[in-house]
């Protein structure tokens, strides 16, 4: 599970770079079915990364919101 964990951390790192957020978030959601997976199999429900998944999806699908500075409203 340690090499889980370090393959996630990587994934967050990237979905924080903008130029590589769509990759990011894909291998977060990947960690993610390995992870719910692992838990299933033990007979847990993990509800927790349902909505860890549904937000990385949810910011794939949209992007960052907020853009420069100097294009917000004052």
């Amino acid at each position: 599970m340690a090499g889980l964990a370090g393959v996630e951390a990587l994934a967050a790192l990237l979905f924080l770079w903008p130029a590589t957020l769509r990759l990011g978030g894909a291998v977060l959601m990947l960690t993610f079915a390995v992870a719910a997976a692992a838990h299933a199999l033990r007979g847990e429900l993990p509800g927790a990364l349902l909505v860890y998944a549904a937000g990385t999806a949810f910011v794939m699908a949209h992007g960052r919101v907020a853009g420069p500075a100097s294009a917000r409203p004052a």
